[in-house]
C-alpha cells in the first residue's frame, strides 16, 4: 500500500541544516531546511537567490586581513593590512601604499578599530598603530602619539599616556637626588629590568623618564619631568601601561567619543578610555567628567580583554566572558563594568565582532559557534545565543567575520579558505546557513556603507574582490565601448586563464585570457568576463508517516515557484536535465514549473531531486512542492 503526500517547502528560512541534525525530524527547521545549498543564499524576503558575482578589485602582495570604514560622503575606505605593508583604497581606488612595522606573522592577532575616517590598529606585541590621512592628504602610518604638557623646562614634556601598577601592591618606592638632573629610584622589591630603559613611570604625581637600571633590579635612575617635591617612600606610583615591559593592548575602539584599549598581556583584564574628544589624553587627573577612565573588569586576570563593540553600552569580549562597561554618564565617578555572560571569545587569532542592527555578533571560545549577544529587555539583561546550532558543519575554524547590511548577511571565513554566509532577518525569524565555494581561497572579509569586500587568493596571487549584484562571475570584470568591437583588455588578473564571457545578453561563451586580452566571436558593447562558478539546492530526507524518514517512496512530480528567472536545470534521479522557461528576448520567467518524475527510491539513495545553477544568469526559487507515494 501507498499513501500519498505533497510536502510543501517555502523559504528555506532555516537554511542549510548540519548533517548530524538529519535525524532530528522533531526540530521545526527541519520543514524549512535544507540538505545542501551551495553558491546561493537566502533572500531576506523569501526563497533562495543564486549568489552575487564577485568583481576584481586589485591584486595585493600576499594574505592580509581586512577592514573597512565608512566616510560620510557615502564613500568606503578599504585598509588591507599586509606582511609590512598598508594599503588604502577610496571608493576602489588605491590612494595610499605604506610601509608598517607589523609581519605576516602579526597578521592573525592583529585588531583594528575606524576613527574619522583612519584606523587604529592594535597587537599585544607591537606599539599600536594609527594608519591617519594627514592634512594635504599625505597617508602615515604611526606609533600612537600621546598628547603632552609642559614640564619642568623646554627639554622635558609630560606624556599623557595611561598608567598602570603592574608590580606587587606591596612593592614601594623612594626617590632621591643622584648629581645633576637624575634621580635614583629605589624599591623595596626587584621591579626593574633592562626593557624599563627608555620608558616612563609616575611617581606620586611626577613623570620620570628611566635612564639605566641596577643590575640587582632594585633601583632605577631617571629624569624628572616635572619637580619631585616629596621623595619618601610610597606605594603611589605606576609604569607607562603600554611598553616593552607590559606588552601592548590586544584591541580599541572608539565609545561616545572615547579611544579605549585594552587586553596588555601583563595586565589583560584592564581597560583605559581616553579624555572625550582626545584620543590621545590618557590623564586621569582628577576625575572630572570629561577626563581619562581606567578600570579593571574583576580581579581574575582569565578575563583577557580580546575585542571590543559598540552598543548601548560599551560591549567587552574577553576569553572567559563577555561584559558591559557604560556609565550614566559614562565618567571616572560612575564607571561600572557589569559581567553578562560567559562563553568566552575565539582565541586563536582576532575574529572582529560584528554589528547587527544594534546587536553584536561573535565567535565563542571553542570557535564552533557563533553567538548572537543582544540585551533583552524582558530579562532587562544580555543574552547569547548560537546562531549556528543548526550548521555547524559549516563552522570549524573561523578566522574572519563581517556583517552585510544591505543584503542582510552575515559573512563568516572558516578554516582554509571556505566562505559561509548566513540571512539574518529577525522580523522574518530567519537565520538560515549556506556555504559559498570559489576558485580560490577566501582569506578575509569587510564590509561597511552597503558594501562587502573580500580578500581572495586565486593561482597563487591574492586579489580584493567586491559583492556584486550587477555581476554573475567571480573575478569578474566588466568593461564597456561606445563603438562594438572583440577585443577588450584590462583582465590581466586572469591571464592564462579559461574565462566565462556574457556579452550583450548573448548566451556565455569560453575565451582564453592572452596578454590581458579577451576575445569574442562577434563584435559587443559590453562584456563581463570571469569564472564560472555552480550552486546546488537539495532538500533534506523525505518524511513520512509520524514525521520518520520514508525508506521506500516513488517520487511523482515536483513543483517550483519560480520568481524572474532564467536558468533552471534539475536532476530528479535521471540525470541533470535543463527546463525550458523564457527566451532571451522575453522577460525572466515568473511562476511554476512541474516535472515529472518515475520510478520508486529509498532512503540510502539521497535526494531524490537537486537543482543545479550551471548557467551565469538570474535565478530566484520561492518555494517547491513535492507529490510522492510513500510504501507503508
Amino acid at each position: 500500500m501507498t499513501a500519498g503526500v505533497r510536502p510543501l517547502q517555502t523559504g528555506f528560512a532555516a537554511g542549510e541544516i548540519d548533517p548530524r541534525l538529519i535525524g532530528r525530524s522533531d526540530l521545526g527547521a527541519y520543514d524549512e531546511g535544507a540538505l545542501e545549498l551551495r553558491n546561493v543564499w537566502v533572500a531576506s524576503g523569501g526563497g533562495v537567490k543564486r549568489r552575487a558575482g564577485l568583481r576584481h578589485v586589485a591584486a595585493v602582495a600576499g594574505p592580509g586581513r581586512l577592514a573597512a570604514v565608512p566616510l560620510e560622503d557615502g564613500a568606503v575606505r578599504v585598509f588591507v593590512l599586509l606582511d609590512r605593508r598598508a594599503l588604502v583604497y577610496e571608493d576602489e581606488r588605491l590612494v595610499a601604499a605604506l610601509d608598517a612595522p607589523w609581519t605576516v606573522e602579526h597578521l592573525p592577532r592583529l585588531s583594528w578599530a575606524g576613527y574619522r575616517g583612519d584606523l587604529f590598529v592594535c597587537h599585544p606585541t607591537l606599539p599600536p598603530q594609527h594608519v591617519v590621512l594627514e592634512p594635504y592628504g599625505h597617508w602615515r602610518v604611526l606609533s600612537w602619539v600621546f598628547d603632552t604638557e609642559p614640564g619642568a623646562d623646554d627639554a622635558k614634556v609630560v606624556r599623557l599616556q595611561p598608567y598602570a601598577k603592574y608590580a606587587n601592591p606591596e612593592a614601594s618606592l623612594e626617590a632621591a637626588p643622584d648629581g645633576g638632573e637624575l634621580w635614583a629610584l629605589t624599591s623595596n622589591q626587584q621591579v626593574f629590568g633592562p626593557d624599563h630603559v627608555g620608558t616612563r613611570l609616575r611617581f606620586k604625581t611626577t613623570e620620570v623618564a628611566l635612564t639605566s637600571v641596577a643590575a640587582d633590579g632594585f633601583t632605577a635612575l631617571g629624569i624628572p619631568q616635572t619637580p619631585i617635591e616629596d621623595g619618601a617612600r610610597t606605594f603611589d606610583w605606576a609604569e607607562q601601561a603600554f611598553g616593552p615591559v607590559a606588552g601592548y593592548p590586544s584591541a580599541c575602539i572608539v565609545f561616545r567619543d572615547r579611544l579605549v584599549a585594552g587586553g596588555v598581556p601583563r595586565m589583560p583584564n584592564r581597560l583605559w578610555m581616553s579624555r572625550i574628544g582626545r584620543p590621545f589624553d590618557f590623564d586621569t587627573g582628577t576625575g572630572l567628567a570629561d577626563e581619562a577612565i581606567a578600570i579593571a573588569l574583576g580581579d581574575d586576570p582569565a578575563h583577557a580583554i580580546r575585542a571590543f563593540s559598540t552598543g548601548r553600552e560599551l560591549e567587552v569580549f574577553t576569553t572567559a566572558s563577555e561584559w558591559t562597561v557604560d556609565g550614566r554618564p559614562l565618567s571616572p565617578a560612575d564607571v561600572v563594568a557589569v559581567k553578562q555572560t560567559g562563553l568566552g571569545c575565539y582565541e586563536p587569532r582576532y575574529v572582529p565582532p560584528a554589528s547587527v542592527d544594534g546587536t553584536s555578533v561573535f565567535v565563542a571560545r571553542g570557535g564552533d559557534a557563533v553567538v548572537e549577544y543582544v540585551f533583552t529587555r524582558a530579562d532587562t539583561a544580555y543574552q547569547a545565543e548560537n546562531l549556528a546550532v543548526r550548521a555547524r558543519h559549516l563552522v570549524a575554524e573561523p578566522s574572519d567575520l563581517a556583517f552585510d547590511p544591505a543584503r542582510r548577511l552575515l559573512l563568516l571565513v572558516d578554516g582554509p579558505g571556505a566562505l559561509a554566509t548566513c540571512t539574518l532577518d529577525r522580523n522574518a525569524a530567519m537565520v538560515a546557513w549556506s556555504r559559498q565555494e570559489t576558485d580560490g581561497r577566501v582569506l578575509a572579509v569587510a564590509a561597511a556603507g552597503g558594501r562587502a569586500y573580500l580578500l581572495v587568493e586565486r593561482d597563487g596571487t591574492t586579489r580584493i574582490e567586491a559583492l556584486a549584484d550587477d555581476h554573475r562571475l567571480d573575478a569578474a570584470r566588466s568593461v564597456g565601448a561606445e563603438v562594438p568591437t572583440t577585443t577588450w583588455s584590462d583582465f590581466d588578473h586572469l591571464e592564462g586563464r579559461e574565462v566565462v564571457v556574457l556579452a550583450d545578453g548573448a548566451p556565455p561563451a569560453t575565451a582564453t585570457v592572452t596578454d590581458g586580452v579577451v576575445t569574442t566571436a562577434a563584435p559587443a558593447r559590453r562584456v563581463e568576463a570571469g569564472l564560472g562558478f555552480t550552486g546546488t539546492i537539495a532538500p533534506l530526507p523525505l518524511l513520512g508517516e509520524g514525521r520518520r524518514p520514508a525508506q521506500l517512496f516513488r517520487p511523482v512530480q515536483l513543483t517550483l515557484q519560480l520568481h524572474a528567472t532564467r536558468s533552471l536545470a534539475v536532476d530528479l534521479g535521471e540525470g541533470l536535465r535543463e527546463v525550458e522557461l523564457a527566451a532571451a528576448d522575453e522577460p525572466p520567467f515568473t511562476g511554476m514549473k512541474t516535472l515529472r518524475a518515475r520510478g520508486w527510491r529509498g532512503a540510502d539513495d539521497g535526494p531524490w531531486w537537486r537543482v543545479r545553477l550551471v548557467e551565469p544568469a538570474d535565478f530566484h526559487l520561492l518555494s517547491v512542492t513535492s507529490d510522492v507515494r510513500i510504501a507503508r
